[in-house]
């Protein structure tokens, strides 16, 4: 069916921008930001694989550096609190993307190779796979659970990145479902097929010959 192509193009779309979405994500600096909690004066910004601070400049004011990679860093309050929960969430992160780049390779040679629409099997092994990438996106989420965000004189509050990262899983998790409905409209599709199939055979079926009685 055509509204099957339609929506097997649709869920490709979503995984891309999910995809980009989440590169993104680990290259900005911005996942969430330091604030103190008395004055509300805003801190380092930090993000999965980069850092940024505040300085003061050669005027008194305060400035915010360029984004730089925690390699580069000395001693910091995001590098020396942010490490074990970072790590995790980079690991997630660089799944969701590697397993994300599989699905959409696997889907485009669906479309260019094997397109059946009448067969659900693979728009559920879609479906399946959208949400392993829903589910390993959303754990870059675990970079929140760390020493810092728990006490009580800073406050950890969500970034432009973070932002990002949410829209990234709300992408995966929406390709998934629309897979799903791809295949349950092709199983109710071919379930009637096969009961129009069965009616014509049995209309079909010719008549026994009727036996006279003696």
């Amino acid at each position: 069916m055509a509204l099957n192509l339609s929506v097997t193009h649709l869920s490709l779309f979503l995984a891309l921008v999910g995809f980009v979405l989440s590169c993104v994500v680990l290259a900005r600096c911005d996942m969430l930001t330091i604030f103190d909690a008395d004055s509300n004066a805003e801190g380092e910004s930090t993000g999965l694989f980069k850092f940024q601070s505040f300085v003061t400049d050669g005027q008194g004011g305060i400035a915010k550096q360029d984004c730089i990679y925690y390699s580069e860093l000395g001693s910091s309050i995001a590098r020396d609190n942010f490490l074990a929960s970072q790590m995790t969430a980079r690991v997630f992160g660089v799944l969701g993307i590697v397993a994300a780049s599989i699905v959409m390779l696997v889907i485009s040679g669906f479309l260019f190779f094997y397109y059946r629409t009448s067969d659900s099997i693979p728009f559920k092994l879609f479906a399946a796979l959208f949400a392993v990438c829903t589910v390993l996106q959303s754990l870059t989420f675990t970079f929140f659970d760390s020493e810092i965000c728990s006490r009580d004189d800073l406050i950890c509050k969500i970034d432009t990145a973070g932002i990002l990262d949410i829209v990234a899983v709300i992408c995966y998790f929406l390709a998934s479902g629309t897979c799903c409905w791809a295949s349950r409209s092709c199983s109710g599709a071919s379930g009637n097929d096969e009961d129009k199939d069965n009616a014509e055979d049995s209309g079909n079926q010719p008549e026994k010959d009727e036996v006279l009685e003696p």
